[in-house]
């Protein structure tokens, strides 16, 4: 019952209404995630050309514009109808107000904002409301294990699920709406993903940033990708 009220708290409660100042305070610890999904999608772990499917995509554009890269099939999919409607702008050639911090930060990796602009729209086939909870939106260590379950079911033999976030940290503030989160750590993150029947490939972090601690509190930023064996 708590994680479905959770589940329901964030789907009526989560705006995209000045998140791209949320996302501007949050740029330290998202450079991070972004310069590592970079790496991870530009390397022999990805085959490109196959297919993504992003789960709690929220409202930001990071993760499509990293990932265009190397799929050139991508879903997106959330809980919040709101968010949907905010990722559904770039399919019509605006680049919404949300995906602006992201498009600034990526060409720092990358020149040309068009065509930045110009893979990610050609690559996003379909942008989605779903019911699967993305693990970090979890309220135990049994929802989360659950989570990731979910996900990994949707996996082939040798396909990826990758994950990234924050542990130690058990709440967080969006647009001063405030949402609880697990307080989670290395072990326990990656015990839900060998539960789920993945093997951890890849596990990076970085180390605590003080200058975050009077907006958000946390331990480390992770990113973390498992691989469904074929006896899975």
């Amino acid at each position: 019952m708590e994680q479905l009220r959770l589940v329901e708290h964030i789907r009526s409660e989560f705006s995209p209404d000045n998140y791209p100042a949320h996302s501007m305070k949050m740029m330290p610890l998202l450079d991070f995630m972004r310069q590592e999904l970079h790496k991870i999608f530009t390397s022999d772990l990805v085959k490109a050309g196959g297919k993504l499917l992003e789960v709690g995509c929220g409202p930001t554009m990071y993760t499509a514009m990293s990932a265009s890269l190397a799929f050139n099939d991508i879903v997106m999919a959330d809980l919040v109808p709101a968010n949907i409607r905010e990722r559904q702008m770039p399919r019509t050639g605006r680049c919404s107000p949300s995906a602006k911090p992201s498009l600034k930060a990526m060409i720092d990796v990358e020149k040309g904002a068009s065509t930045i602009i110009a893979r990610t729209r050609n690559a996003i086939r379909d942008v989605t409301l779903c019911n699967i909870c993305e693990p970090g939106s979890s309220v135990d260590e049994a929802a989360h294990q659950r989570a990731t379950a979910n996900l990994a079911g949707l996996l082939n033999p040798g396909g990826l699920l990758i994950a990234c976030g924050l542990t130690g940290n058990s709440s967080y503030t969006a647009c001063t709406k405030t949402f609880s989160s697990l307080d989670s750590d290395e072990a326990l993150i990656k015990k839900s993903i060998t539960k789920a029947g993945l093997k951890v490939v890849q596990w990076a972090e970085d180390k605590h940033l003080s200058q975050m601690d009077s907006y958000i509190s946390y331990g480390t930023t992770y990113v973390i990708v498992g691989m469904k064996t074929k006896d899975a």
